[in-house]
């Protein structure tokens, strides 16, 4: 696309998967028992609430191979498949997500796509063999919170800052003459969001948190976001989107040079 580069940045759980994969797995959870369950409460860091209740599975008898089953059952986004390798053409992808390494890892080899992200940004998790229990840790430093807006474990819109300094420290360092994709959903997917520039591109999920949060700032807060927005419900949706998105830029770089 002319001497533009493209990063396309990309939420997990809601916007690559369908379902969310932290809650997938509360089915492990006997009936009944899912009331008498108690743990410890860590204001604003829902990976403290998952490293525990690994530990309670573990006391159950959930095994690696039960959560990799699992993982292989949940279905990705309608057409995201098809998005994904389409944009694995154009542009440089990664993903950040609250979920975790383990659990990313296992659904994009099942569905073929593990070698279609350059980096991923996640809570780091592996399997104990020894302990018999999936271990997770927080991606970031809990006591360096920085953003109000995103749990204190990961603030994405610092994440895609930080990468993109580095993505385009080679193009002259125009940064503005490149383009960021942000595909998402969810309410910590805002921060992100706010953080695009001009040319950038905002995907938000049509009826999910993160396109109602962000009309709802820019309608009654008379706020704004700087990169272009829209609104999807599939895979296919932001391709079409992007094809005409990209072809206009490509004019005005025409225009412009």
């Amino acid at each position: 696309m002319n001497n533009k580069k493209i990063l396309c940045v990309c939420d997990f759980d809601h916007t690559i998967v369908d379902q969310n994969t932290d809650i997938v797995v509360t089915k492990f959870i006997p009936e009944g028992e899912k009331q008498s369950i108690v743990f410890d409460k860590k204001p604003q860091c829902w990976t403290y609430h998952m490293e525990q209740l690994f530990q309670y599975f573990q006391t159950i008898g959930i095994k690696k191979s039960d959560y990799i089953r699992c993982m292989q059952q949940m279905q990705l986004t309608e057409h995201f498949k098809e998005l994904l390798l389409y944009l694995s053409k154009i542009s440089t992808l990664i993903i950040v997500s609250d979920s975790n390494q383990l659990f990313i890892d296992t659904i994009l080899k099942h569905n073929g796509l593990d070698h279609v992200f350059q980096d991923i940004f996640t809570n780091p998790a592996s399997y104990d063999e020894n302990k018999e229990c999936l271990l997770i840790q927080p991606y970031g430093r809990l006591d360096e919170k920085s953003c109000n807006t995103c749990p204190i474990n990961m603030c994405k819109g610092e994440i895609i800052d930080n990468y993109r300094k580095t993505f385009f420290s080679s193009t002259n360092n125009q940064l503005e003459q490149n383009i960021v994709i942000f595909i998402g959903d969810g309410h910590n997917d805002v921060c992100a969001a706010k953080s695009l520039k001009k040319n950038d591109l905002v995907c938000a999920r049509q009826g999910y948190k993160m396109a109602v949060e962000l009309k709802q700032y820019m309608l009654n807060n008379s706020g704004f976001i700087n990169a272009s927005y829209m609104e999807w419900n599939n895979g296919k949706d932001i391709q079409n989107y992007l094809e005409k998105f990209l072809n206009k830029c490509l004019e005005e770089n025409d225009h412009d040079s």
